[in-house]
């Protein structure tokens, strides 16, 4: 049995995740994404019109106008005598052609939809973009902004060149060489930046790092920074070099695209060069990842059965499943048992547990 229209309206709550283009807006995509429900929306089958009350003559009665009243007096030998002698009305229902979509227009318009964003790219980003619709939309982006779940990005940037906004469009600063950079030196810049930052939300944790509870905390990936430290990049990993090009992927918490710039600007300075990002792309949010079968092509929703089917399925996951996303997925844990005791008198439970993160 296939749904209606009304169901489907009801069943559209919730999160889900679209795969958002560069160099489009919010705006636009928003109004993409509900044009493609609308027309699913109303192309399913709708509600019948409503109906009126008409008054019609006791020999006019069809039996689409048999309401129980109506069945009643015409039953009632008496009543249906005494009506048809004084020539009188009686009320019955009809349908509202007023009520009907050729005159009123499509049953679903814009307005019966409110969206909410998450963590949103800018304009010439793109990737994974998380939408929430309705009010348990809003109710789950809450519960998503309290978990503090990592982004991971992918960025793409290019030595030889600095300019004022990070990026090749930008006003010219300088040019400079990049012969003399290797993967190695790379390498050594991002371990560098990642360790700095990592130590920052270690003390920003507010927590006895030779406590067992701080390297239960490690294990699970729930540390957490207690107060706003701006951007923090606890995963930096060079994915390709090809000079002057270069492509990373960076796991990270409370970041802006413009800071993923910035990024690679700082990159670029520290092997006395120069670096500009040429492109960004957000490959997971959370639970949401770009290759996921539950993640919907902006342009191309492909119904609003898929929508429906993401939303619930976005719900299990976030409510079902009690891991963290803040480092590398799917990695191997340990718990404090197996680790022997002359290692765990060396060094404190939290650095045990980052190097196992590592």
């Amino acid at each position: 049995m296939s749904i209606t229209a009304p169901q489907a309206y009801r069943s559209l709550k919730g999160l889900f995740a679209v795969y958002k283009l560069p160099n489009q807006s919010h705006t636009s995509l928003i109004d993409q994404v509900t044009t493609q429900i609308l027309i699913g929306l109303n192309r399913l089958e709708q509600r019948p019109p409503k109906c009126m009350v008409a008054f019609k003559k006791l020999s006019n009665v069809t039996n689409e106008d048999f309401t129980w009243r109506v069945n009643q007096i015409v039953k009632d030998s008496t009543s249906s005598a005494l009506i048809s002698e004084n020539n009188l009305s009686i009320p019955t229902n009809v349908v509202d052609w007023f009520d009907h979509p050729l005159v009123q227009g499509p049953r679903y318009t814009k307005e019966d939809l409110v969206w909410y964003t998450g963590h949103a790219l800018d304009y010439e980003a793109s990737g994974v973009q998380i939408l929430g619709l309705q009010n348990d939309g809003e109710k789950m982006l809450g519960i998503v902004g309290k978990k503090k779940l990592g982004r991971t990005y992918e960025v793409k940037g290019r030595f030889g060149l600095a300019t004022t906004t990070y990026t090749q469009e930008g006003k010219v600063l300088e040019r400079t060489t990049w012969n003399h950079i290797k993967p190695q030196q790379i390498n050594k810049a991002l371990s560098l930046i990642q360790g700095a930052h990592r130590n920052a939300l270690y003390r920003a944790a507010e927590m006895d790092l030779s406590s067992n509870e701080a390297y239960t905390a490690a294990c699970k990936g729930t540390l957490k920074p207690r107060k706003f430290l701006g951007p923090l990049f606890l995963n930096i990993k060079l994915i390709e070099f090809s000079a002057p090009e270069f492509v990373i992927h960076i796991t990270c918490l409370d970041e802006s695209c413009q800071s993923l710039r910035a990024l690679v600007a700082n990159i670029g300075k520290r092997l006395y060069s120069g670096a500009v990002c040429t492109k960004v792309r957000r490959i997971s949010d959370g639970i949401f990842s770009w290759d996921d079968e539950h993640t919907l092509l902006s342009h191309k929703l492909g119904g609003v059965e898929r929508v429906i089917e993401a939303t619930r399925d976005s719900y299990s996951r976030l409510l079902n499943d009690p891991r963290d996303f803040t480092s590398k997925r799917n990695r191997k844990r340990f718990p404090a048992a197996d680790i022997p005791n002359k290692d765990r008198r060396e060094k404190s439970p939290l650095l045990i547990a980052a190097s196992e993160n590592l």
